[in-house]
């Protein structure tokens, strides 16, 4: 039993050190992490494992010890599962900066959301210590989160019975907690800043609409993703897919109740077993079977409308110039991920193998009708045109590099970009990226397409190398600082400006962007040969490809 003295010391302060240990009274109960002291001796609170659960925690009467970091959720596939895994996997993390002087002054925060598809991830994955040399050691309280992924995370039956976003209800669910308690660890809840990167990103930019979630935020940073992007939010896809694991586990009722009570019975080892089965990715450039679907709740409206009648939150967002080697040439991210090609034959790929892949990835029968060999043709006459500005000779390299960049463009580039101009033509604040700094180092020399890539980020902010080991050089190091303390800035002031170089807001009237690198610069129309392509195309097939959906134009129309 606590003593007197430690519950009364526990009244009058949000913290407390007990025997080396940091106490945190929150809502629901006490919480105890641990001191850190880093290379820099500046010392930390670190709270590892705070439940918070698809329901409001229940109160709990003994200190909750949350020294370690618990298990990640349910990955799609058993290669991915490395880490501890359970149901029972909603937890978050909090890193306080310990502030001198017993200053008082509530320190901004800084909230990231783990991408993977959707799919895999966990917040375990990023080490506090790396989370310290990049935020949080300048005054930035840092959080990171664990959601429900794959089939427990994005399955929807199209109907109340289960209307999917399970996931997104979780992240929400975080939010409300760290709002609801953040004071306690010095932060202010009144200036809460989510940035994730990839699914993270199509996270964030959904959390900022969402009615459920909105005003929960203050800024958003999205890296390399968009809610507008076409694996972002799906509709009958994910209820097909879902009715595939259904029937791979067992659950093969007719009607949606009945299959929702199988589902609840099935352990973990019989949904990995039914994906092994039913597969775990798309074979079209969308990707994944399991994603955010339009449920008209989390959704009430249509992403335009809900962007349109949102609060204008400020918003750092960008993403790479080759954003495509990563799912392409490199073949990262497997179990979400088959337009991968296997280097034995990169040789061997000419016009006739990357129209095949364009017909059977992008312009398929299902979205342009009789159309789609139209469709095929000019898409593939313009990314062939695309890359012979980099590989004018014709040869297996050009078609590589014309399949990499039209993989960059529909996964990630363009819908990116038209987020960031749809909302800047609204007025909301928006300071756009287009990070374009690599080192060569970072993959095989020999590599036919090469540029910063998806996730290229993680290297530099986390200290994961998801490309390999390589040795910074004096460059990666102006990279570092201009990408962290830009970020860093847009957290804690009202621009991502920094001391080495001014960042203008993308505006209806000033269509500028930053190119990202070791000498960041300003520049103007960014990808709009690209940009204007993919609205030709939406406009005289009648689809709109980039966020997957049947498109007709009207007077109010905004893309």
């Amino acid at each position: 039993m606590r003593s007197l003295e430690t519950l009364c010391f526990l009244i009058l302060s949000f913290t407390t050190i007990v025997y080396g240990n940091t106490q945190i009274n929150t809502k629901y109960g006490i919480i105890e992490g641990f001191e850190y002291i880093s290379e820099t001796e500046k010392k930390y609170n670190i709270f590892l494992g705070i439940p918070y659960k698809p329901e409001e925690p229940d109160n709990w009467e003994e200190i909750k010890l949350a020294k370690k970091y618990r298990a990640q959720c349910l990955q799609i596939k058993r290669e991915d599962i490395f880490l501890e895994t359970s149901e029972d996997c909603l937890f978050l993390n909090v890193i306080q900066p310990i502030r001198k002087n017993n200053d008082n002054k509530l320190l901004p925060v800084l909230v990231w959301i783990h991408g993977g598809g959707y799919a895999v991830g966990s917040s375990n994955l990023y080490n506090y210590k790396n989370l310290i040399n990049s935020f949080a050691n300048k005054e930035i309280i840092v959080v990171t989160i664990n959601y429900r992924l794959g089939i427990l995370g994005f399955p929807s039956l199209g109907d109340k019975t289960m209307p999917g976003n399970y996931g997104y209800w979780d992240q929400r669910l975080a939010l409300k907690f760290i709002y609801e308690n953040i004071k306690n660890f010095g932060g202010d809840h009144s200036k809460i800043t989510i940035f994730g990167l990839s699914a993270g990103a199509g996270s964030v930019g959904a959390l900022s609409i969402s009615p459920h979630s909105r005003d929960y935020i203050y800024k958003v940073i999205e890296m390399s993703g968009s809610t507008l992007s076409n694996w972002a939010l799906g509709d009958n896809e994910v209820v097909k897919s879902t009715k595939q694991i259904s029937n791979a586990v067992n659950c093969s009722q007719t009607d949606n109740k009945s299959i929702k009570e199988c589902l609840k019975t099935k352990s973990i080892e019989e949904f990995l077993d039914g994906i092994e089965k039913a597969g775990s990715s798309l074979d079209d450039i969308s990707l994944l079977k399991f994603k955010p679907y339009f449920d008209n709740d989390f959704f009430p409206k249509p992403i335009e409308e809900l962007i349109k009648e949102s609060p204008k939150i400020p918003t750092y967002i960008g993403f790479t110039d080759v954003e495509g080697l990563f799912f392409t040439l490199l073949g990262l991210s497997k179990s979400i991920n088959k337009i991968y090609i296997n280097p034995t034959d990169f040789e061997n790929y000419d016009r006739l193998k990357l129209t095949e892949d364009v017909k059977k990835l992008v312009s398929t029968e299902k979205r342009y009708g009789k159309n789609y060999l139209k469709v095929t043709e000019e898409v593939v006459e313009f990314y062939v045109n695309e890359a012979k500005k980099k590989e004018p000779q014709l040869n297996y390299r050009t078609y590589l590099t014309a399949y990499t960049q039209l993989a960059s463009d529909l996964i990630i580039g363009v819908s990116t970009l038209w987020e960031a101009e749809t909302k800047a033509n609204l007025g909301w604040p928006i300071w756009l990226y287009y990070n374009t700094y690599f080192n060569p180092d970072h993959y095989n020399r020999s590599l036919p397409s090469q540029g910063a890539t998806h996730a290229h980020e993680y290297p530099y902010m986390f200290k994961i190398d998801i490309f390999g080991k390589f040795e910074w050089n004096s460059k990666d190091e102006l990279y570092y600082d201009n990408l962290v303390q830009s970020m860093t800035n847009f957290v804690k002031f009202d621009s991502p400006s920094t001391n080495n170089f001014e960042w203008k807001r993308l505006t209806q009237s000033d269509n500028v962007y930053l190119e990202m690198n070791d000498k960041p610069s300003m520049k103007k129309n960014l990808l709009k040969d690209v940009s204007d392509f993919w609205k030709y195309i939406r406009d005289k097939y009648s689809y709109d490809i980039i966020s997957d959906v049947p498109y007709v134009k009207s007077k109010n129309t905004e893309l």
